[in-house]
């Protein structure tokens, strides 16, 4: 389960965290279970943190970074994610339904059994991504 302290700091937005990771360059940020859900987090740095079961849901998330995070069974429904660094993130069996993705990148992610269905994905990058039964169902 995530620190509330932390949930409340990513809330704050990019300047928070990137404050944040710069007093403490070797934490992992804790965010297991986190409910974000509609919460501009447009630019922020959530690189390597763990987000098991966190729910994003119509989030703005665009221009982020969650390089190497763990996604795991995260809700991201509708949430606009534009221009995203995904690469090697696991969203293993994540909600991304309905979301906007236009030109992010999802290189070397594992997406397997992930829910993409209705999403827009136009210019997004999967070189190399695990998508095994990835439901891309009505996607553009």
């Amino acid at each position: 389960m995530a620190d509330q302290q932390l949930v409340d700091l990513v809330r704050e937005g990019r300047k928070a965290v990137a404050m944040w990771r710069r007093e403490n360059p070797d934490v992992v940020l804790d965010l297991v279970d986190a409910d974000l859900s509609e919460t501009d987090l447009a630019g922020v740095n959530l690189r390597r943190s763990q987000m098991v079961g966190a729910k994003l849901v119509r989030s703005r998330l665009t221009g982020g970074s969650f390089a190497g995070a763990d996604l795991t069974r995260a809700d991201l429904t509708g949430a606009e994610v534009s221009r995203v660094n995904f690469v090697g993130a696991r969203l293993f069996r994540a909600t991304l339904k309905s979301l906007r993705g236009e030109n992010s990148d999802f290189s070397r992610s594992v997406l397997q059994g992930a829910d993409l269905s209705e999403s827009v994905l136009s210019e997004a990058n999967f070189c190399d991504a695990d998508l095994r039964e990835v439901d891309f169902a009505r996607a553009e």
